[in-house]
């Protein structure tokens, strides 16, 4: 039976999805502002960036195997 936490898991996972996306389309211009940026904010900004989409991405890969487990669980009980 859905839940309203589940709901609340499934924009989260939405929602990370398109965190990632965005981020991830992103790289070449990372790449090549990190390496020229001149300041050292600049620099950390981009690194900030990078380790939240890092967090993002973990969370995005326990859902999706917590997911799978589930049906597979379901399935093996049947």
């Amino acid at each position: 039976m859905p839940t309203f936490g589940m709901l609340i898991y499934g924009i989260l996972m939405v929602l990370g999805g398109w965190w990632c996306k965005e981020i991830f389309q992103r790289l070449p211009e990372d790449v090549a502002n990190f390496r020229q940026a001149d300041n050292l904010t600049e620099r950390l900004v981009i690194i900030g960036f990078w380790v939240v989409t890092f967090f993002v991405l973990l969370f995005e890969i326990a859902m999706i195997y917590g997911i799978i487990r589930g049906i597979i669980t379901g399935l093996k009980a049947q």
